[in-house]
C-alpha cells in the first residue's frame, strides 16, 4: 500500500496568505463603504464567472462549477442593485 506524503511548499503557503489578506482587506473596506472595495468587488466577480464560463467550455461540467457560478451571479447582482450603488457613491 503506498500513501503519498504532502511536503510543504512556501510559494503556496506565501499565495494563500497573501489571498487571505485580500479578502481581509476586501471586507474591512466594505464594511467602511469604499467605492473601491465596490468596484474590487464587482471585478472580481465578473473575472471569477468568466473563468466558472471558461472552465464549463472546457472538460468541466456545470456540477463542477455550479456552486461557484451561483454564488458570484448573486454577488454580482446585489452589488449591481441601486440602493448598493447608491450606499458606495457609484450610482450616476
Amino acid at each position: 500500500m503506498c500513501t503519498a506524503v504532502r511536503t510543504f511548499n512556501f510559494f503556496y503557503a506565501l499565495m494563500y496568505g497573501l489571498l487571505v489578506w485580500v479578502y481581509v482587506w476586501l471586507v474591512q473596506m466594505l464594511w467602511r463603504v469604499r467605492p473601491e472595495a465596490w468596484l474590487f468587488l464587482v471585478f472580481i466577480t465578473v473575472f471569477e464567472l468568466m473563468l466558472d464560463f471558461i472552465s464549463m467550455l472546457g472538460a468541466s461540467t456545470w456540477q463542477d462549477v455550479s456552486a461557484s457560478f451561483l454564488l458570484n451571479a448573486i454577488i454580482l447582482i446585489y452589488c449591481m442593485l441601486p440602493g448598493v450603488k447608491r450606499a458606495f457613491g457609484t450610482a450616476y
